[in-house]
């Protein structure tokens, strides 16, 4: 009897000498190793491990897990009722997130993010998209000229934005802002896009107010508080274009004004004015070509008539006056005179650089000619066949012919009529 009573006070006497381990409070909280009351319905002090062994586990304050990797369908941490869906641990210092048993996001162990895929690359952010798109960025801004998305980047050939197809780089905008296209750009120009369509007003005039310049990139500075930082940039390179506030003057659709005062133009829009001006000037050139070869054909004929009348006068007796009939009928058997022999004029213009006429007249019983070019070794250049007959003109054009002087000769029913020189300059 004496030694039951001593157990019995012993068992009572314990709670008295020793804190507390597990206990459960009037308020229904319950704690663990607390002499307060917890803060929650249950409140542990200390660490917490969750095993599927009996192992002694001291790396952290709160450890679940049954000493294996778990899977998107077993995930560690889930909800009841929707058991697959949650945070799993598929490998060593990887976690991932997984809904209807599928991973949709994993964290590596390099901290990068995957996004629908599990194929590490070496970028922060990953994202695999295989339907439809795989990013879509929403922006509500307040005002204009806010940024939806931005890309920072310190040095001037970093590719801030790529776009590659089966890995080869097809599109990339670079830190210093040139962009970078593989297969071209092009703006929407459908009719259908389009209204009020007419044509440009005066183009070559406007375009004839516009001064191309050719320039270098000012150095940028960044300033820091009181730091002013110098960007560092490539030896200068020359560039070609304009100045926006002159092309504003003269054509003030083609530029526009940012939020900071400075100006961007449009090159596209002069490109409308650039071939709106071309087809003016062409027609301005084939109108002068025509006048051109209308005053050539009329200095032909008119050499045509002095050469008759010096004809005329070298075969005059001394004291005759001079009349073409009187002049053949003194002449009549003379070669040089008889206005049925074939004659080749000089050709007009002499020198020439962009295109020349050589004249010449062939009787209308000629049965062949040609009129051939040779260089001045009497090497022959160029034969061009003659089919018309009577008084008549062939034109060359400079790009046929290097720069230098030449030979011509009229050939007729086999025998040569006579031979002249030209000159092509540069």
């Amino acid at each position: 009897m004496k030694t039951k009573s001593i157990f019995l006070a012993v068992m009572f006497a314990v709670p008295v000498l020793c804190p507390a381990q597990f206990k459960v409070f009037d308020t229904g909280n319950v704690g663990v190793r607390m002499t307060s009351n917890p803060w929650a319905n249950f409140h542990v002090v200390g660490n917490s491990t969750f095993t599927g062994k009996d192992t002694v586990i001291i790396s952290a304050p709160y450890i679940r897990g049954n000493q294996r990797y778990s899977t998107p369908i077993t995930p560690d941490f889930t909800w009841w009722g929707n058991d697959q869906c949650g945070i799993f641990h598929p490998a060593p210092n990887i976690i991932g997130f997984s809904t209807n048993g599928t991973e949709r996001i994993r964290l590596t162990q390099n901290g990068n993010l995957l996004i629908g895929g599990t194929w590490d690359g070496g970028a922060k952010l990953s994202i695999d998209a295989k339907e439809r798109c795989n990013q879509i960025n929403y922006s509500n801004l307040s005002s204009d000229w806010g940024w939806a998305q931005v890309s920072n980047v310190n040095r001037q050939y970093t590719k801030s934005w790529v776009v590659s197809y089966n890995w080869l780089e097809r599109f990339a905008v670079w830190g210093n802002g040139i962009v970078y296209g593989y297969g071209g750009f092009y703006s929407g120009c459908d009719s259908i896009f389009k209204e009020n369509i007419d044509t440009i007003n005066d183009p070559l005039g406007k375009l004839l107010l516009l001064k191309g310049i050719k320039y270098n990139d000012r150095q940028e500075i960044l300033q820091t508080g009181d730091t002013i930082t110098v960007l560092p940039t490539d030896t200068p390179k020359t560039k070609f274009g304009v100045i926006a506030q002159e092309v504003e003057a003269v054509v003030p659709e083609a530029v526009i004004t940012l939020p900071d005062g400075t100006k961007a133009v449009s090159y596209e829009t002069l490109l409308a004015l650039l071939i709106e001006s071309s087809k003016k000037q062409q027609k301005i050139i084939e109108n002068q070509s025509n006048t051109i070869i209308s005053l050539q054909n009329e200095i032909i004929s008119i050499n045509e008539r002095l050469i008759l009348a010096e004809e005329c006068l070298n075969n005059l007796p001394h004291g005759l006056g001079c009349s073409h009939q009187h002049n053949k009928s003194l002449n009549n058997n003379s070669p040089e005179y008889n206005t049925d022999s074939a004659k080749l004029f000089q050709n007009i213009p002499n020198p020439f650089n962009v295109k020349t006429v050589i004249g010449y007249y062939l009787p209308n019983e000629t049965t062949n000619a040609s009129l051939l070019i040779f260089d001045m070794q009497g090497k022959l250049i160029k034969i061009y066949k003659i089919a018309t007959f009577g008084k008549d003109n062939i034109e060359i054009n400079a790009g046929e012919l290097q720069p230098g002087m030449y030979m011509y000769s009229l050939i007729a029913n086999g025998k040569e009529v006579d031979t002249k020189k030209m000159i092509l300059t540069e």
